[in-house]
């Protein structure tokens, strides 16, 4: 039995040119298991909902079958997708899952670049559209990352270490929202190395989560959230229904935030430092 864990990831700031960005412990996993031999004639999918059928043709959902297709996976299996968000979709991080997990099938060794550079080949009808390609390379390398945009939908990313202490002060002035029909990415570069050599540095953070702000961005929910306090932000966004809106704010704000943003769910979260991963279990 193979489990993938792929992140989820958030954009700190940035465009579809270069961000810096984060992991969370909020995942997309996929377990695939081989049945006996003779039941390896057909598939066992479940997601929503279950599906057993005899061809991968016949499978209903888009994104097992197509990456199934693009693996040549011949022999049935059982694959399950879990979520830890079950009512927000994030196709491209759920495909990087099913890739890496399917991969590991297959026995092929693959690195987070690989990973990222297949599923745009697979979501490469919303690349243009969303932050695929972002929140590909951000979920298959982890952590806190520097993206940089080195050709078509592809990233060179660097990671950003910081101390525990440093660390520890960044997450206590991050605030996480669900939203949905969150505004595309700004097209503008936005001070990404600035930002880096401050977050890096031991200077005031809140120097940092001030460079987080777009004075351009008129989307409603956050200019409420900076009427109550908050520093800056930044929507991230895997389709054109479902996103983020992750805020930089003192935490002596964060209250009033949540009342000014009531309408809106909060997402607690804590750091993850990993990117994709897969865990092989021995099964009788």
């Amino acid at each position: 039995m193979i489990i993938a864990t792929t992140p989820l990831s958030l954009m700190l700031i940035g465009d579809r040119r270069a961000a810096l960005s984060l992991t969370i412990h909020a995942h997309e996993r996929v377990v695939v298991h081989q049945p006996a031999p003779p039941f390896r004639n057909r598939f066992t999918v479940r997601h929503r909902e279950t599906e057993h059928v005899n061809a991968i043709s016949d499978i209903r959902h888009p994104l097992i079958r197509n990456a199934l297709n693009y693996l040549r996976i011949r022999d049935g299996l059982d694959l399950t997708v879990i979520s830890d968000l079950p009512d927000r979709e994030s196709p491209t991080t759920r495909t990087l899952s099913l890739l890496h997990a399917l991969h590991a099938f297959r026995q092929d060794e693959v690195n987070a670049e690989e990973l990222a550079r297949e599923t745009l080949i697979l979501r490469q009808e919303d690349s243009d559209r969303t932050g695929a390609p972002f929140v590909a390379y951000a979920s298959a390398y982890g952590g806190l990352c520097r993206l940089a945009l080195g050709g078509w939908n592809h990233y060179e990313a660097s990671p950003i270490r910081l101390d525990t202490e440093r660390l520890t002060a960044l997450r206590d002035r991050l605030i996480v929202f669900l939203c949905d029909h969150p505004p595309p990415a700004p097209a503008d570069v936005r001070p990404v190395p600035d930002a880096q050599a401050l977050l890096e540095s031991q200077d005031d953070l809140d120097t940092f989560g001030q460079l987080l702000h777009d004075p351009d961005q008129r989307d409603p929910r956050y200019l409420a959230a900076r009427d109550a306090g908050a520093l800056g932000g930044t929507f991230t966004a895997d389709t054109e229904t479902d996103g983020f809106l992750l805020l930089y704010a003192p935490p002596e704000t964060h209250a009033a935030i949540r009342a000014a943003l009531g309408d809106l769910t909060e997402l607690p979260f804590r750091f993850c430092m990993e990117g994709s991963r897969t865990t092989l279990l021995d099964t009788p």
